[in-house]
This record gives structure tokens, sequence and C-alpha cells, in this order.
């Protein structure tokens, strides 16, 4: 063969794999933008699927994929939700978490289900993880604002209200907790302007909203103001006078001094708190209220029974509990409840440890033993703060974070029976 067949065939052979390179190379393109366009519909039809899919096809789905944080968050987020299932729920809320810290919604929902749990200040954690992720999660916001307000931050609580009611009117949940903001700090014309607001656009069977505005004018010695208001509420809309309303205006009637030495008053709490009683069965204010009125009638053992019963409708009734202890202790009945939180030797050991914090002497097992002996005195709010204080040096400090839910949540329950 001569040289110019020889140098052809190397042509023809040179040609044919530059076409065979080709044609690899835009089967390989072709073959990753499809890959890219079917990943991308596969990522949209799996964020559709999980918005539709049921809580049991999801628990089904989480055993092929058990590390797929989005699977596991919503799946946790219907268990609790949905199903009403927090014990279910919570094990894969924290196995999301652990899977995607970054994620705020994974940080609000383990804080919702330690909330259920009777956790909150773990609780609070969370609320407080998920704004530093997104300081646009106004639910966060909002839970957060709660539970300081509940532990008596109210600056910390106002804050948070005021952040997560933006440019625009409050929400009435924002307005409740601005409401009860200004009546922990004491201003109760701030407060009466706020609740009159919210009864203009709430519903007026309710009686969260007038005990809000009772709240506020028995602040400034106006009670008998806000006993006209609840009469003609009375008179011209009766159909929607609750127990609890019946029960607000008799607390109002007492507020007036000596009421219990004026036979005619002490009837007419009577009769009011019997109507509450008899609307309702289960409202313990009205059970309270019957109570005072049969001791003010010094009918021991019915104002005894009554509070009883109020007690047991709502343990942290305060002024049920204490109206029961009394009447005990003025019947000399045995084994009267006897108050532990008014115990002298209790005071003694608050007021010594408090003066070793004071002069700067104390780590943090003396406060957290101050702490406890606040806990003890029933000072919850004041026990849940030291124990703050100390979470936020060390977030993870067990003991204190045992006795700051501890505290917290008693704080919660005293402060819904106000």
């Amino acid at each position: 063969m001569s040289d110019k067949d020889t140098s052809y065939a190397t042509f023809v052979r040179r040609q044919r794999r530059r076409r065979i390179l080709i044609g690899i190379s835009v089967i390989v393109v072709f073959g990753l933008l499809y890959l890219a366009l079917v990943k991308g519909l596969d990522v949209n039809r799996s964020a559709e699927w999980l918005r539709g899919a049921t809580t049991a096809q999801l628990l089904s789905a989480l055993s092929n994929h058990p590390d797929d944080p989005d699977l596991l968050y919503t799946a946790a987020f219907r268990l609790w939700e949905r199903e009403s299932k927090p014990d279910e729920a919570m094990p894969l809320a924290l196995r999301a978490l652990k899977l995607a810290p970054d994620k705020e919604l994974n940080q609000l929902l383990v804080g919702y289900l330690l909330a259920a749990k009777g956790k909150p200040a773990r609780a609070l954690q969370h609320y407080e993880r998920a704004l530093q992720l997104n300081p646009a999660i106004q639910p966060a916001r909002s839970s957060a604002a709660d539970l300081y307000l509940a532990g008596g931050m109210t600056e910390m609580a106002r804050k948070q209200y005021l952040a997560a009611q933006g440019e625009g009117p409050p929400s009435p949940t924002i307005a409740v907790g601005l409401i009860k903001v200004a009546l922990q700090s004491g201003d109760y014309e701030d407060a009466e302007q706020r609740a009159r607001e919210l009864l203009q656009h709430s519903s007026q069977d309710r009686a969260a909203p007038y005990r809000l505005l009772y709240r506020a004018l028995r602040g400034q010695g106006r009670a008998a103001e806000f006993v006209a208001l609840l009469e003609k509420l009375r008179r011209e809309k009766p159909d929607l006078m609750s127990a609890d309303h019946f029960a607000l205006l008799a607390e109002a009637i007492m507020q007036r001094p000596n009421w219990e030495r004026d036979s005619g008053l002490v009837a007419r709490v009577a009769s009011l708190a019997e109507q509450g009683v008899k609307m309702d069965g289960k409202s313990a204010p009205a059970h309270w209220a019957l109570a005072a009125a049969r001791l003010g009638q010094g009918r021991l053992a019915a104002a005894r029974q009554q509070a009883q019963r109020a007690v047991q409708l709502d343990p942290h009734l305060d002024r049920a509990v204490k109206l029961l202890a009394a009447i005990e202790r003025r019947t000399g009945v045995a084994g009267a409840a006897r108050s532990v939180a008014a115990d002298p030797a209790l005071a003694q050991a608050a007021a010594a440890l408090a003066a070793r914090i004071k002069s700067g002497e104390a780590g943090s097992e003396i406060r957290l033993r101050y702490a406890g002996v606040l806990e003890k005195q029933e000072r919850f709010a004041d026990a849940f703060q030291v124990c703050w204080a100390l979470l936020e040096q060390d977030p993870e400090n067990t003991a204190a974070l045992d006795l700051a839910d501890r505290a917290l949540a008693a704080a919660i329950n005293r402060e819904r029976s106000q």
C-alpha cells in the first residue's frame, strides 16, 4: 500500500473516533440536562406530595426514608397538630432537628411539643433559637412573649409582642398579651384603653376580655364602674351572660369595703353566684364566689363545700385555695391546709441567700438553692428568672432547666387562673 493510501486510512479512522466522541459528549450533556429536569420535577412533586399526604402515608414513607428531615418534620407536625399525639410526634421532631438544626421550623415544632409536655423553659430556648435563625417567624415570637410574660419578664414580653404586632393593628392574641403586660407593669390606664378596644372588636359572649377590663379598673379603684358595665350587659343582652360573667360580677361587688357585713350585698353576691353555678356547674370561679357568699352568710359548712369544689375544678385558682384554707382554719378542721409558702424559716433562708448573691460571692449552686427556696415560697416567676439567668450563661445546665420548667409551668397555671 502506498504512503498516500496509508495516510487516507489514518484520516478516516481519526474522523470516525471524533464522531464517536462527539456523539458520546452529546449523549452525556443531554443526559445530565434530562436528569436535572427530572430531579427538579421530583423535588416539586415531593413537596406537593408532602402537603397532600395523609399521616399514615407519611409514616409509611418514613420506613424507606428515615433520614429525610422534611418528611420527619411533616409527619411530626401532623401527629401533633391533627392527631393530638405529642408523645408520638416528639421523637420524629427531635430526629428532624438533629438532621437539620438550622431550620427554624424544626426548632419551633420542638418548642411547641416541649410546651405541650409541661416543659416551657426548654420550649422557650427553642423559640429563641428559631428567632435567631429567622427573626420574621412570628409564631415563635408570640409564643416566646407568652412565656416571658408568665415568667414575670415584663419588658421582654412587651418587646416580643410589639415586634410580633408589626406596623398594623394587633391581633386579638397580641392585644391580650399587651393588656397583660400593662397590668403586670402597673400601667392600669393603658390596660383599660387596650381592654376597651379589645371588647369593641371581640365577641361579647366571652368573659375573658371583661376580666381584663375588670383587673384594669380594679387597679384604679374603679370596680364600681365595672359592676355598672356588666349589669348593663345583663339587662340588655342577658343571653350573652355566662357562668364566668356572673362570677366576675359577684367578684367586682366584693370589692366594696366590708361587703360581707352588708346583708343586702351578701344576698346579691349569693344570687349571682348561684346563677353562675346553675348555668355551669364546672365553673370554678362561680363556685368560689358562692363559697365567699356562704361565708358571708355564716354558713361555714356550705362555704367549705363550695370552696372544695372550686379547688377540685381548678387547683390553680389562688383565691379559691386561699379561701378554703381560711375556712378550714376557722372551722378547726383537722389537718387544715397550712401555707408552706408563709413559713418564716423559708423567708429567712431566702433573705440570706439573696444577700450572698447580692454581695457577688455566690456561684451557680447558691443561685440554684435560692431559686429552690423561691419555688417553695410559691414565688414561681422569681424562681424562673433566677434559673433563666443561669441558663443564659450555661444553656445545658440540667438542674437549672428542670427547676425553670417547674417554676414557669406553675407561673403559667397561676396566670391562667387570674
